[in-house]
């Protein structure tokens, strides 16, 4: 590697016609990890080639954007109560959406709401749970 003039101690990197390959091909940071340099390197090097940055493919849907059936009914429980979670977890047990459209309220994500939520769905496995 050459040193580059009035910058004591660092080192320019020569890319190799194989690694120039890679760039635009995976993210920076797989490029860097594969050819074992920084990520700032990386991405220099790509945006200084006009390269644009890999986007990975959309081969399948996304989970969050499918449509679920209309849950069966409403419901009046105020969000953030138990109740309100309750309800959606029966709904997300049953595979319908969170919302009705004449939902006491349209459920609004937050950070206690979604915990709580998680923690009442996504319980730990029991030993019974391996028997079956």
């Amino acid at each position: 590697m050459d040193a580059t003039p009035n910058t004591p101690g660092h080192q320019r990197r020569r890319w190799k016609a194989r690694e120039l390959a890679l760039l635009g091909t995976m993210s920076d940071h797989e490029v860097a990890r594969r050819i074992g340099c920084g990520l700032s390197h990386v991405w220099q090097k790509r945006t200084s080639l006009d390269i644009p940055a890999y986007v990975p493919p959309l081969d399948r849907p996304d989970p969050y954007q499918q449509e679920s059936p209309e849950p069966r009914e409403p419901t009046d429980a105020k969000p953030g109560t138990m109740e309100k979670l309750q309800v959606l977890a029966a709904r997300a047990e049953r595979g319908e959406a969170l919302t009705h459209p004449k939902d006491e309220n349209v459920f609004r994500r937050s950070p206690v709401t979604s915990r709580r939520l998680a923690e009442m769905v996504i319980t730990p496995a029991t030993e019974d749970d391996d028997d079956e």
